[in-house]
């Protein structure tokens, strides 16, 4: 419908293709029960039986899709629509295109049928205790915890993280999220309250440190060791992918890397740059091929922020198109990738916070009047 005040007449459509036989096949079928409104993808009538298809666009199943499901059986069956199977559908992740798309091979069907039978006194359960909670005079009284982001983040966490303040334990990069929590039920939220002796790793007091002084950290030590003694054929680079759920190349397999855009600077050659910018109608792959063969050498050591998409990419170029691997190989196994000096906590800013993307570090080593290629 056009807005949520008109889901009721969604509901009722629904029913009533159903009750007059109107089509075997309905989409987004729109069914309320229990105070719950379920929109399922599909509900398909096969030997006068109904199915239930809910359509991920994921490579696998999840525990969160299979609650899915149990919910939406719950509200189905519940509905008086008589289900013979409920099947999560996903993206076949071995699926490989050839010259067609073959609808049939690209998804895949999985029945959960039983499993969502196992959960209906659970999902019962559940929905009682949210039609209890709908009606309490102030939200729940429920601490922060990881369940703010697993498995997806929480509509309420500018509510109910008002009482953390800026900057805390939470924007520490060298502890996990386990161990976040863990200070913060021991009454611990300001990073100076964090006891030294509880402090294990020379990463977390290093990072304390800086964090408590205002100051950066480098380990020239571990820069030189790492990257100090690169090849003198050193280029910068920059790359652009896209990831489809449909593949569109021979070849290609669901969410494969797509290339859209590469710039090569060489280290010693002033402002010279080259770029290369993928034509739609054309095999990427060989196109970003021969602009590889004819602007990288087997010497060079490609230095590149966040590399582990472009090393993907090679990868499976090297794999769908095997007379390539003798020039790609060695460019993989020459990559640097940049942001392993901030994760490895050679260089680190309090100033940075703890997001790294290229976006940040452009917005700060601009302000600081430090060019770094390719940000």
């Amino acid at each position: 419908p056009k807005s949520p005040s008109q889901y009721r007449k969604s509901v009722e459509k629904t029913g009533e293709v159903i009750n007059q036989q109107q089509s075997d096949v309905i989409y987004e079928a729109a069914f309320q029960y229990d105070r719950v409104l379920i929109l399922l993808d599909i509900l398909a009538k096969e030997n006068g039986k109904w199915n239930a298809y809910e359509v991920k666009s994921s490579l696998k199943i999840s525990d969160t899709y299979l609650m899915d499901a149990a919910l939406q059986y719950y509200v189905l069956t519940n509905s008086g629509v008589d289900i013979k199977k409920f099947f999560l559908v996903h993206i076949n992740p071995d699926y490989i295109f050839q010259d067609d798309l073959e609808i049939s091979e690209l998804f895949t069907f999985v029945d959960v049928t039983n499993d969502a039978i196992s959960k209906q006194e659970f999902v019962k359960a559940q929905i009682e205790k949210a039609k209890e909670a709908l009606v309490l005079k102030s939200s729940p009284k429920i601490d922060i915890g990881l369940h703010c982001n697993k498995p997806y983040p929480c509509d309420f966490i500018g509510h109910c993280w008002k009482h953390i303040q800026k900057p805390s334990i939470f924007d520490l990069s060298q502890w996990n999220e386990d161990e976040k929590h863990l200070l913060y039920k021991k009454g611990i939220i300001k990073i100076e309250d964090i006891p030294e002796q509880t402090i294990g790793t020379l990463s977390k007091k290093l990072e304390l440190q800086a964090r408590l002084n205002g100051t950066t950290h480098f380990d020239a030590g571990r820069y030189n060791r790492n990257y100090g003694k690169l090849n003198t054929k050193v280029v910068y680079a920059g790359f652009l992918g896209n990831r489809k759920a449909i593949p569109q190349w021979k070849n290609y397999k669901p969410y494969d890397i797509a290339p859209i855009s590469l710039t090569i600077k060489s280290a010693d050659s002033g402002l010279v740059q080259n770029f290369f910018s993928v034509e739609s109608d054309l095999d990427p792959d060989q196109q970003l091929y021969e602009f590889l063969d004819k602007n990288l050498n087997a010497d060079h050591a490609v230095v590149i922020f966040d590399s582990e998409r472009f090393v993907e990419l090679l990868g499976r170029m090297a794999e769908r198109n095997p007379e390539m691997s003798p020039h790609l190989d060695p460019i993989i196994g020459n990559i640097v990738n940049l942001k392993n000096i901030f994760d490895d906590f050679i260089y680190f800013d309090p100033k940075l916070g703890p997001d790294f993307s290229i976006q940040t570090l452009h917005r700060y080593f601009g302000k600081t009047g430090v060019h770094v290629w390719p940000f």
